[in-house]
């Protein structure tokens, strides 16, 4: 118990000391905060009472959130990681590069100490696009980063001959563990298990980025015969929360201060289902305090015989992709169509501030959008038909719809694709 309550003093000093920077540096804070006295800040039901923030916020006040810190930092010393765009809203996330490796560092801890991993340990990855020098680029089949520790191999267009093609890749470069999308660990297994085939090199798997039933889990572990852990997180922050070997989800306090409030911004008694909001304590070029990501989550007050003492949470309504059907009987994950807004906002300096895209029929995308600036509507539709070709959609017709609200469906968390197939 003493030793609980010593961490939990550790952490609010932390928070309050991360606030505190926030202040001195940020404009956004700054302003939201000058007539309260943040300097008097000594209990965490202070920091409750600070102001919420959400993604239009961000969005609507994006320079704003960005730290005079950055003038002292070498452009070389900076990442921009994006958001998924999984609530139709991408942002571009700065991270000084030594808080992002500090943001790492407690998942290093379990992956090395449960997993016998460390950072210099082979990893592959899937993608649909990725950042040179910090901007967007339509990414090659494989790429390699990292001084050549991870290869990463792209989604797109992803049939039997590539997969083959990967199968060989992934074979020479001999890695340790996968960081994979539930949906394309089991595309992988599914290729493996069809064909008889192995990835002998393979001790660890790390899920991230969608929801997984128990069920699909388990087909992987037994096709893969590896362990697999869930990491949820979010690129403001990193790591959120990990799975343990008992398979409960532990809070990673060192990375994350977060609330989970009910629909009137109330703290929520534990058990129950409310909002995550959180303060990401390593970013400090881009500080986010009592931000709302748009998952529902709910601390569950269980204690684990893994002998993690920190908080154990269950995320209730995660990241769910659904698929688009194509004229030519394939089918291809939904997040590939984050790939044509991102070029758009890189273009136009985020012009597109939330969007939806429909699948009506077999033939037809509806793409529902709220923008900045509607004298580029036909810039934005012509760069998207473009770059949607890019990434095999070229057979369906698109109709552009643009709108001041897109609607969320049944309170849940709001889906940037919907089938009506």
């Amino acid at each position: 118990m003493v030793q609980v309550m010593i961490y939990r003093e550790n952490l609010f000093m932390k928070t309050k000391k991360f606030i505190l920077d926030a202040y001195e540096n940020v404009e956004y804070y700054k302003h939201i905060y000058s007539e309260l006295d943040i300097d008097k800040i000594n209990s965490f039901e202070q920091i409750k009472k600070l102001p919420l923030i959400t993604k239009p916020e961000l969005q609507n006040n994006y320079s704003s959130f960005i730290s005079n810190r950055i003038k002292y930092i070498d452009q070389q010393e900076l990442m921009i990681r994006s958001t998924s765009g999984s609530s139709g809203q991408m942002i571009k996330i700065i991270w000084d590069k030594k808080d992002y490796s500090r943001a790492l560092f407690n998942l290093w801890l379990i992956r090395n100490k449960v997993y016998k991993l460390n950072p210099s340990s082979k990893f592959i990855t899937f993608h649909s696009m990725n950042f040179k020098q910090n901007n967007i680029n339509f990414a090659k089949e494989m790429s390699t980063f990292h001084n050549g520790i991870n290869l990463s191999l792209s989604k797109i267009d992803l049939d039997e001959n590539k997969m083959y093609k990967y199968y060989k890749e992934i074979l020479d470069f001999e890695p340790q563990w996968a960081f994979l999308q539930p949906s394309m660990a089991l595309k992988l297994s599914d290729f493996l298990y069809q064909r008889h085939l192995k990835l002998p090199s393979l001790r660890y798997i790390e899920l991230t980025g969608e929801y997984i039933s128990e069920f699909d889990k388990d087909y992987i572990k037994k096709i893969l015969n590896v362990p697999i852990c869930n990491m949820y997180g979010c690129e403001e922050a990193y790591g959120i929360a990990s799975e343990c070997k008992c398979g409960k989800m532990h809070l990673l306090q060192n990375n994350v201060y977060i609330e989970i409030l009910n629909d009137n911004n109330e703290p929520i008694e534990t058990g129950k289902i409310g909002d995550i909001y959180i303060t990401n304590l390593n970013n400090r070029i881009m500080p986010l305090i009592r931000y709302k990501l748009g998952d529902k989550v709910r601390f569950t007050g269980e204690s684990c015989l893994c002998g993690n003492k920190s908080p154990v949470i269950e995320v209730c309504q995660g990241r769910y992709l659904g698929k688009i059907k194509l004229p030519n009987g394939k089918s291809m994950n939904s997040d590939i169509l984050i790939y044509p807004f991102e070029v758009i906002n890189s273009i136009y300096n985020n012009i597109i501030l939330k969007f939806k895209v429909v699948q009506k029929d077999i033939n037809h995308l509806q793409v529902f959008l709220i923008i900045k600036d509607y004298s580029c509507k036909k810039n934005i539709e012509k760069i998207f038909i473009r770059e949607s070709k890019k990434i095999g959609l070229a057979g369906l017709k698109i109709m552009f719809i643009y709108t001041e609200k897109i609607e969320q469906i049944n309170g849940d968390k709001f889906k940037y694709f919907e089938s009506e197939i």
